[in-house]
């Protein structure tokens, strides 16, 4: 599965003028990747995305907010070999604000992590800078 282009894949191409099909020749090698196992006991690959600079792991900080989750995500993000950045929302939600931003920052080692608010119009940056 994993010989297949994902979206943000480079391919090598070529257009058929006659019937305006397209067939690739080749994926070029990927910097980066976002996969998990395909569901069963196959032990195939699945990838999601290729080639991502840049992942947002946005987590609101209200009652859907779940360290351990994020935890999961971060392990996905990490092994992908792009750049993770955390950004905890609805920070105007949270009535532990401290509490939840060092329990992040525990588990994010170094990356970085924004907590913010869109409704207060506030954004505080911890970790490291990029």
């Amino acid at each position: 599965m994993h010989d297949f282009p994902a979206v943000g894949d480079w391919v090598v191409f070529e257009i058929d003028s006659g019937d305006q099909s397209a067939v690739i020749h080749h994926v070029l090698e990927r910097r980066t990747k976002f996969s998990r196992k395909v569901a069963g006991d196959r032990p195939d690959e699945q990838v999601l995305a290729a080639n991502i600079d840049i992942v947002f792991l946005v987590m609101g900080l209200d009652a859907n907010y779940n360290v351990r989750r994020l935890e999961r995500h971060l392990t996905v993000a990490s092994e992908s070999g792009a750049r993770t950045v955390i950004i905890l929302n609805k920070s105007d939600l949270c009535l532990h604000i401290e509490e939840c931003t060092q329990e992040v920052l525990s588990i994010a080692h170094d990356i970085n992590v924004v907590v913010m608010s869109a409704l207060l119009k506030k954004i505080f940056f911890h970790s490291i800078p990029f």
